[in-house]
């Protein structure tokens, strides 16, 4: 349903009280549903809507599929529930070493790889942040180049939620950046989207979004 999609998705608080009342009022024959979801549901609604989800540092994982395919891995390498503890620890020390090694691999072909019709704001990232953070922020660049053509929509309040959900400059953010200083640098960006980040390394001091 459009109004409920409406809802969950909103970015912020104020938005959420506009579209709740367009969906009360679009259930109005509905009484029930109503107090069902406020009852059941709304109550629950900071793990789930983005007006409150998408204030949590997330990095995009938003479900738990990754955490599937940790359980994944695991259980193609331990074959059997009668494997003694040494040999399971034996075995999942070779395949996180595996595992290791296609992260590194997958990192210096990143470092030589770049994106096609890179602004020469984000240049800078070439070699430092991943390219799929690299995209994103691209695509944030080309929504202030939107926004600057068509004009007024700066106007509009900038919520936050991507740039802290996601650790990557939003087009509002982006534009103070860029009014700054002409360019992103790596340090506009969380630390995991570093293609150098070490999480082992200690970073006690270090911000982990930027701002």
């Amino acid at each position: 349903m459009q109004e409920w999609h409406r809802l969950a998705y909103c970015p912020d608080t104020f938005a959420y009280e506009e579209n709740w009342a367009r969906l009360v009022k679009f259930l109005k024959d509905r009484s029930q549903v109503v107090d069902y979801l406020q009852k059941n549901i709304l109550p629950h609604r900071h793990l789930f809507m983005t007006a409150w989800a998408g204030k949590t540092p997330h990095l995009g994982n938003i479900s738990s599929s990754r955490a599937e395919s940790g359980h994944s891995f695991i259980k193609k390498y331990i074959l059997t529930n009668r494997m003694n503890m040494a040999k399971v620890f034996l075995t999942l020390s070779g395949a996180v070493d595996r595992q290791l090694e296609q992260i590194v691999s997958r990192q210096s072909h990143e470092m030589t790889k770049w994106l096609s019709h890179v602004p020469s704001a984000l240049r800078p990232l070439h070699g430092k942040i991943s390219c799929y953070a690299s995209s994103l922020a691209k695509e944030q660049y080309q929504k202030l180049k939107q926004m600057d053509k068509e004009g007024g929509d700066q106007a509009k309040p900038c919520s936050g939620t991507f740039t802290t959900s996601m650790g990557i400059p939003c087009a509002h953010r982006m534009k103070e950046i860029l009014e700054q200083r002409g360019q992103l640098e790596p340090d506009d960006f969380h630390l995991q989207w570093h293609l150098r980040y070490n999480p082992e390394a200690d970073v006690s001091t270090i911000p982990l979004f930027p701002g």
